[in-house]
């Protein structure tokens, strides 16, 4: 009797957001499963009328755990709780101690200083090479000895297949740094700070070298909630030299506005990066960057051999708190990474599956694209999610993939949601949001102790309608639970 008491609040849930929300219940998919030996003793409820929706009654005795299930084997579009999938694979083929190895070769022992050659960057795969790590290694350069470069910079990104870096972005928006597709020799996420406004040029951060800003936004004495702001590049076909032109306008109240950028060309990109901070150590260069997949074979001569100042810890957390769609991929292909034949999404797949195998656990429902479910074609279910969300927990990787994750109420992308006191700090949840996709996934702990492995995801055209009804839901399982 108690069970279905707690499967008439799902119900009662289900018939508030068709009935408010006009989202059909056959548009969401969830499961929500208790993980064994997680309950501990104590009950502290909710105080009266919290965390209800409209019909939802609370008992005070003691109750089985919940488990529900709603179109649990449905594959769906799981958008970003798809990295899920990715940190756990990452956390536990790879370890989270494991760091990326960066190889800086020359195709000649530079003399006096001087390189009469090209030097080699064989890309490893690190995917948070910042400019503060560029500079940390053109200066070690420069203290080994080398000063003049007459040659070119060799990018050798043969650890991944060319196709992974041949991506249409999902929305057209190619300059937002979430489209930004993996290269095994990228570098600041190839993007940069743009900076405009507030009686000031405009800036990038980190400079590029060549690349001129042209202000073009008009700046009218109305109010700021007016402002445009749209910009291009322009090439110069008479020099290495391009344009970043900024148009709209750009109301003086607003003051100094800014956002990140991606580059559109990663070769482009490294040879400026590069060329800039390379300067700034007061070397000299006379060459160009571009693609050799291969070329550190070719190059006898290791000058440098850069270990990551990041942890593969240290990007799941980025990947799973702040939602990193290039991490994401990064890892995912670092899967396969190891093998000899280059990485492909397919292959670090295969590797995992064979891992899975042996813990029996299938994912039937499984379509991956790249990994980090920035995709319209990825595909999982809320069964399959929770099974790898439940199998993680059984490991003894599972604090540590927990504590990866957005905690409600105090970081991430959970940071605004279920602050109030009795949730905050009771839910660990990776977000997923497309375009006509939500999604929710991850652990959840409630009042009585028991500890609950949960996913929603929501494909339909009123999906974003849906935050503060899946908030009510989970504010009910925390008090219910």
């Amino acid at each position: 009797m108690r069970a279905q008491t707690q499967d008439a609040a799902l119900e009662q849930w289900f018939d508030h957001v068709e009935k408010t929300l006009q989202l059909p219940r056959s548009a969401i998919a969830l499961a929500l499963e208790p993980i064994e030996g997680s309950h501990r003793a104590g009950q502290a409820l909710l105080p009266s009328g919290q965390g209800r929706f409209p019909g939802h009654q609370r008992s005070s005795a003691q109750r089985p755990p919940l488990r529900w299930q709603h179109r649990a084997d449905e594959a769906m579009n799981p958008a970003s709780t798809m990295k899920l999938l990715t940190s756990f694979a990452a956390l536990q083929l790879l370890g989270p101690d494991f760091r990326w190895k960066t190889a800086w070769r020359a195709t000649a022992r530079p003399i006096a200083g001087v390189l009469h050659g090209d030097l080699v960057l064989r890309g490893g795969g690190d995917p948070k090479i910042l400019i503060e790590d560029l500079r940390q290694i053109l200066a070690a350069l420069k203290a080994g000895g080398l000063q003049e470069i007459h040659g070119d910079l060799l990018l050798d990104a043969a650890l991944y297949a060319g196709e992974v870096s041949q991506v249409v972005p999902i929305d057209g928006e190619w300059q937002q740094p979430y489209n930004v597709a993996p290269i095994a020799t990228d570098l600041n996420f190839r993007s940069v700070k743009l900076a405009w406004g507030g009686g000031q040029k405009p800036s990038l951060d980190p400079p590029l070298h060549d690349l001129e800003l042209i202000d073009h936004l008009r700046k009218p004495q109305i109010a700021c909630k007016d402002a445009t702001l749209s910009f291009h590049f322009e090439p110069e076909h008479a020099s290495s030299a391009r344009k970043l032109v900024l148009e709209g306008n750009w109301p003086t109240a607003c003051g100094r506005g800014e956002r990140y950028i991606a580059y559109p060309d990663p070769i482009e990109f490294a040879e400026r990066l590069f060329r800039a901070a390379w300067l700034e150590q007061g070397g000299k260069w006379h060459g160009h960057a571009r693609r050799a997949d291969g070329a550190a074979a070719l190059a006898p001569h290791e000058l440098l051999l850069w270990t990551s100042s990041n942890s593969l810890l240290d990007v799941v957390m980025d990947v799973n708190k702040l939602s990193n769609n290039l991490l994401s991929r990064h890892l995912w292909l670092q899967l396969s990474a190891q093998a000899s034949v280059p990485a492909t999404v397919q292959a670090s797949w295969d590797r995992l599956r064979a891992w899975l195998q042996g813990q029996r656990v299938d994912l039937p429902s499984l379509v991956i694209e790249n990994g980090s479910g920035l995709s319209r074609h990825e595909r999982l279910s809320p069964r399959d999610l929770t099974k790898i969300l439940q199998l993680a927990q059984r490991l003894p990787m599972a604090s540590m993939f927990r504590d990866s994750l957005p905690v409600a109420g105090i970081d991430g992308t959970m940071k605004r949601r279920l602050t109030e006191p009795g949730f905050r700090g009771q839910l660990w949840l990776k977000t997923g949001t497309l375009n006509q996709v939500r999604a929710l996934a991850g652990y959840i702990e409630s009042r009585s102790g028991q500890r609950y492995s949960f996913s929603i995801m929501i494909n339909h055209p009123k999906a974003s309608s849906a935050r503060q009804a899946v908030d009510n839901l989970l504010r009910v399982i925390v008090a219910t639970g």
